[in-house]
């Protein structure tokens, strides 16, 4: 039984068959008749997750051991005591008691005269947070421990296995509660060479290393050193580094290079001159690199109410010089941010995904600021209203628009099998909160639907994760629309109406709706391929040209507004 503090209860045996918490030490000796047994792991959740994670923490006791685990990947109840089979599972109560403060338990039923075993059962907290991951312990979001289910399973196996806790002060996965040791040591080993025979003399390498610096902005090199690794009966024979990102090296001094931003990784294993050993690891995290004097990160800028750019340091609010959008520069697309004033815009509406064009989907459901209809069709109706950001053309966002803006912290993500859903340990909401604050742990709805009544797809801003969800299940909203404001509004552009001639003042940092095509010219001008009006044919290649002060000029524009172009370089 492992705890989340130090307290500590055991059971002993009153009858010939006890049900009771495990308990191994040298003179009690609760063994099994011979060194294996086997278990029934079909611990649900998570995609396979914790299975997964409960066979790596057997395989470390079979490989390192003479006791040998088997698996059977089904299903047994953990908590009926008649079957003789080995169960393992989640459980809100220890099987009808309270669990206190146990993380997890195992029972045992052993003969009391002969003190062989004869069946053990796993219990899991599932109430507990949990996750998988190694090195030090984490904190979860929202304050306590986020706990390391591999860890947990080790230490829980010991018991099946005959071993009693230890004393917490020793290096052992078996004191009583849970610690930053996530590995077997030798004190492990000895404990069931003690019980199954055979000697253990080779103790475990210690890990150890400094990693220098351990944030900052990509590229990123980290400088690291195992000089602090020991082996307290031998000596090291190999450092092995990799990192989460594919990274390797060898060595006791090595340095390993980021260039891409997110939370990385890297693990050192030291093996000793026996072939024994452990593992320590470090997390990295990278930021994206600055532009623009290190003020504004390059994914993200913030833009007005009026639809003029803004600096970083710009606060959300109502005027027309406040923060109310974020344009990111990567994909070329504007995207709303939620406010938390109860206004229309706010974090906690929730709406049915409606289309009047496509049969069945669903007007009524939700909470809104307009409580007479909250429904998708009717929120951008609304915000196209108020010209959210100078412009009227809001939509819903496709699933792989709305995908893009999934940030894993643990830059770890899962790949399409799995919907996408970041992995490790990260942080909720998965997005950038400074670009995107007031975002909920909620669903969000995508434009992807068919043209009949078909479940369309959301997008999990708690997970990052995405599914297929009935049009009539109230999701939040986060309305996108192509490019940055209309360029007749940008600084600077002119139009004389009676000539048809367009100025556009600076063709480097322009953006304006649909991004289409263009090519980058000979003598360094940009020059614009499939020039083209809102909702009409491409034209043919218009006359474009750019005048000593780099103002680009075109002409024959009836109307500046209905004009959809990219100046952006190939």
């Amino acid at each position: 039984m492992l705890k989340r503090s130090r307290k500590l209860i055991f059971t002993t045996a009153l009858a010939t068959v006890v049900w009771g918490a495990s308990a191994y030490n040298a003179g009690q000796g609760i063994k099994w008749a011979q060194a294996k047994t086997t278990l029934y792991v079909n611990i649900q959740g998570e995609n396979g997750l914790w299975n997964q994670a409960f066979e790596t923490a057997m395989q470390q006791w079979t490989n390192a051991t003479r006791f040998k685990f088997a698996i059977e990947h089904e299903y047994r109840d953990p908590c009926n005591r008649a079957d003789k089979l080995n169960g393992v599972g989640w459980q809100e109560t220890d099987c009808g008691d309270d669990f206190g403060d146990a993380l997890a338990v195992t029972h045992l039923i052993w003969n009391a005269r002969t003190l062989q075993l004869n069946q053990t059962d796993m219990v899991f907290n599932i109430n507990e947070k949990w996750n998988v991951y190694q090195g030090d312990l984490k904190s979860a979001s929202g304050g306590g421990w986020l706990n390391d289910f591999a860890r947990v399973a080790l230490h829980e196996l010991g018991h099946v296995i005959g071993l009693n806790h230890v004393d917490q002060s020793t290096y052992s996965i078996m004191t009583p509660t849970i610690s930053d040791l996530d590995s077997l040591t030798a004190d492990d080993l000895n404990g069931v060479a003690a019980l199954y025979g055979g000697t253990i003399t080779n103790q475990a390498p210690i890990a150890a290393f400094s990693a220098k610096p351990v944030s900052g902005n990509a590229p990123l090199t980290v400088n690291l050193d195992a000089s602090l690794a020991a082996d307290p009966d031998g000596s090291i024979a190999a450092f092995e580094w990799s990192s989460s990102d594919g990274k390797s090296a060898s060595g006791k001094t090595v340095y390993l290079t980021f260039t891409q931003a997110g939370t990385f990784t890297i693990t050192l294993k030291v093996t000793d001159d026996k072939g024994l050993f452990t593992t320590k690891i470090q997390t990295i995290n990278v930021t994206e690199a600055n532009v623009d004097g290190g003020s504004i990160p390059h994914s993200y800028q913030k833009v007005s109410n009026s639809g003029s750019t803004l600096v970083a340091t710009a606060i959300l609010g109502d005027t027309q010089n406040d923060w109310a959008c974020t344009f990111d520069k990567d994909t070329g697309l504007l995207w709303e941010v939620k406010t938390d004033d109860q206004g229309l815009r706010d974090q906690h509406w929730l709406y049915s995904w409606y289309n009047s064009a496509i049969m069945n989907s669903s007007s009524a459901g939700g909470i809104c600021y307009n409580p007479s209809r909250c429904d998708t069709e009717k929120y951008v109706q609304d915000v196209n209203a108020q010209a959210l950001c100078g412009v009227n053309d809001w939509r819903l966002p496709g699933l792989e628009e709305l995908r893009g803006l999934v940030a894993c912290s643990s830059g770890q993500r899962a790949n399409q099998t799995n919907f996408y859903r970041c992995m490790g340990y990260f942080d909720s909401p998965t997005i950038s909160s400074t670009y995107f604050p007031n975002t909920l742990n909620e669903w969000f709805w995508t434009v992807s639907a068919n043209t009949t009544y078909e479940p369309v797809w959301i997008v999990s801003f708690a997970s990052g994760s995405e599914f297929l969800d009935a049009m009539d299940y109230p999701s939040a909203v986060r309305l996108v629309r192509s490019g940055l404001p209309l360029v007749s509004q940008t600084a600077g552009a002119s139009f004389d109406a009676a000539s048809g001639m367009l100025t556009l003042p600076d063709v480097v940092i322009l953006a304006r709706h649909y991004y289409v095509a263009m090519q980058l010219l000979p003598d360094n001008r940009f020059g614009i391929i499939n020039f083209r009006p809102i909702d009409a044919p491409l034209s043919n290649n218009p006359e474009l040209y750019e005048d000593s002060s780099r103002r680009l000029k075109i002409p024959n524009v009836r109307n500046p507004d209905l004009w959809d172009f990219n100046l952006t370089p190939l």
